[in-house]
């Protein structure tokens, strides 16, 4: 007699599919302020300190980023 097991009823399944989502909404978020950082440069000529207040990040990581976009 075969066995059925249907995965939405897994603990370790729906753990799974939780964390991926997780994931794919962190990569979003850093996609965006990637973006943001990059549109302050171009657009209002911010300093990455200015730029680093307005998203609340660190002027390490912004100059990290706009460097790897050629922006600084």
């Amino acid at each position: 007699m075969p066995i059925t097991i249907k995965l939405e009823d897994d603990p370790f399944y729906q753990e799974g599919i939780e964390k991926g989502i997780e994931k794919g909404i962190e990569k979003g978020r850093a996609a965006d302020k990637r973006q943001i950082i990059i549109n302050l440069r171009n657009n209002f000529k911010a300093t990455p300190e200015q730029i680093a207040f307005n998203v609340d990040d660190t002027v390490e990581k912004v100059i990290a980023i706009l460097k790897k976009e050629g922006l600084y």
